[in-house]
């Protein structure tokens, strides 16, 4: 599911606790959606890049440099601004 063995042995923790509450570990689950939520549309964002940088790849003149590689200053850039 995703969650770190510090949330798990949370998680575990609250499973022994009788008196631990439903909402108690709806809420990490909860946080947890949301950080798969925020991974999924980065991984899109990478996938939609990497689409483009491959096609351009392939359309390229034998000459001219290569995109993908010259993507990765631009990527430095683009990531230090986040």
């Amino acid at each position: 599911l995703g969650f770190s063995l510090s949330e798990i042995q949370d998680l575990l923790n609250l499973k022994a606790d009788k008196k631990s509450k439903c909402q108690s570990v709806q809420l990490k689950a909860k946080a947890q959606l949301r950080s798969v939520e925020e991974k999924i549309s980065h991984l899109k964002r990478i996938k939609k890049v990497l689409s483009e940088l491959i096609e351009q790849c392939r359309q390229r003149k034998i000459d001219s440099e290569c995109p993908l590689l010259d993507c990765l200053d631009d990527c430095k850039f683009e990531k230090s601004k986040e």
